[in-house]
């Protein structure tokens, strides 16, 4: 009796058929329905290749004294080979997976490490997001019936942490700390975009007065995430520092410095005078008090100030030897006016210069020995070298 063997459900697209041994003769294999290819078709165990989906009838003819035959199905339910696509390396955390699509089964999708959200598992194409970052492994199954088929593909999400440049600053100064976010994904790095600044660590020193923009750059494997910040910088010009003075005279031009970034403004802290234009770095100061006179050139530019301080001492001194007198006698009490500053002295400028001067330097004195004639006496008040 004639045997085809027993039939097959397979989930590949190869078997081995086995058919019943001839007494003697011969057997061939041929194809009823679907295809295949035989490796020996006159083997009656011949293996057989590219099993047709689904049903696949062959018959196993023996011819001997008669021509016997038996047919067997051979029933191949294997899907598509699932190809799950190119891996990916990405600077985003959203992609589209690109697996086949399956005309035998259908598809679904499997993340088997990481974490994403994936729109649609039964799409061979479905967008992906919220990729985590590192790798992500996702796997691409086509099932029919009990069959199935596997690929997988790994996405690689680049994208460092989102880069955070920290808040806009307003500075009095040329240097200011900056306060940028931590990167746990990449490595962070300052550059200029404008204005100007030297970047140390997270110190910029050599700040432009007025606007600056830094960027704050998160790189990782060649993707980035960029945030800038502004920094806006009020230094003004610094008031440079003034000599102090010794004068005598009541008046003065202020030595102040003119200020390429903001306005100057004299003050008068101690002593007095009369400014002519207190915005004027080189104003003339009147009627200045005897003695030390201390004022404040201050630079402002916004809310930011820089100042310096002058002081000037005015020995100026102002002296009276008193009225005119006629006597009847070789002596007289001298009246002269008594030095705010400084020292007087009296002293003979004509006559015979045999007057004597009880205390010469006693602004009242008594003076004797007088000659007879004209006597002309000098009163001098002596401050800083400076006589009257």
């Amino acid at each position: 009796i004639i045997d085809a063997g027993p039939d097959q459900v397979l989930c590949t697209d190869n078997t081995t058929l086995s058919g019943s041994q001839p007494n003697y003769g011969t057997g061939q294999w041929t194809v009823v329905q679907g295809s295949g290819s035989f490796a020996d078709a006159s083997d009656r165990e011949t293996e057989v290749y590219d099993l047709g989906q689904g049903d696949n009838v062959f018959q196993w003819t023996i011819y001997e004294y008669e021509i016997q035959s038996d047919e067997v199905t051979i029933t191949n339910n294997s899907p598509d080979n699932a190809n799950a696509g190119i891996d990916q390396r990405l600077c985003s955390n959203q992609t589209t997976l690109f697996g086949n699509e399956p005309l035998i089964g259908t598809g679904q999708w499997y993340i088997m490490g990481g974490s994403a959200e994936i729109s649609d598992i039964n799409a061979y194409n479905s967008p992906v997001g919220n990729l985590s970052r590192g790798t992500n492994t996702f796997r691409w199954t086509i099932v029919n019936g009990e069959c199935s088929s596997s690929d997988e593909v790994f996405i690689i999400n680049d994208m460092p942490t989102t880069a955070d440049a920290g808040v806009d600053q307003v500075t009095c100064a040329d240097s200011i700390a900056l306060f940028p976010n931590t990167p746990t994904v990449g490595t962070g790095e300052w550059s200029l975009v404008s204005g100007s600044a030297n970047f140390v660590a997270n110190m910029a020193y050599g700040i432009a007065v007025d606007e600056n923009y830094f960027m704050w750059s998160i790189t990782n494997n060649g993707c980035s995430s960029v945030d800038t910040v502004m920094i806006t910088s009020h230094k003004p010009s610094d008031a440079l520092p003034m000599a102090p003075l010794s004068i005598c005279v009541d008046n003065i031009v202020l030595p102040g410095n003119a200020p390429q970034y903001g306005t100057g403004e004299w003050s008068i802290l101690s002593g007095s005078a009369i400014l002519a234009d207190p915005s004027d770095p080189n104003t003339l100061a009147e009627n200045l008090g005897l003695g030390l006179n201390r004022f404040r050139w201050t630079i402002s530019y916004e809310e930011c100030t820089s100042y310096a301080e002058f002081e000037v001492s005015n020995d100026q001194i102002a002296t009276n030897a008193g009225a005119d007198q006629t006597l009847c006698d070789d002596f007289t009490i001298m009246s002269a006016s008594s030095p705010g500053v400084g020292s007087g002295q009296w002293s003979i400028v004509g006559g015979s210069g045999s007057a004597v001067f009880t205390n010469q330097d006693m602004a009242t004195t008594e003076v004797t020995n007088l000659d007879r004639g004209d006597n002309l006496l000098r009163w001098t008040v002596t401050n800083q070298n400076m006589s009257l």
